[in-house]
């Protein structure tokens, strides 16, 4: 994955998709944030989820090489 984008969008979508992550997480993959990119769309994708509730951000990038 390649890509490059605005540090403080990057910084505030991390921000905002960090509060789906509990403290003390029963399961260690839901310490995690997922990250997409697509460069189809242009778009970088972030999602975090801790079995109830989950956030997504998807913001534009300009993405060289998407997921493997």
């Amino acid at each position: 994955m390649r890509l490059i984008v605005e540090q403080e969008q990057l910084s505030s979508n991390l921000s905002l998709v960090s509060r789906a992550i509990p403290s003390r997480p029963s399961h260690p993959i839901l310490s995690n944030i997922l990250v997409k990119a697509d460069a189809d769309t242009q778009q970088l994708s972030l999602t975090a989820f801790d079995l109830s509730m989950g956030i997504n951000a998807s913001f534009p990038a300009q993405v060289q090489q998407g997921e493997f």
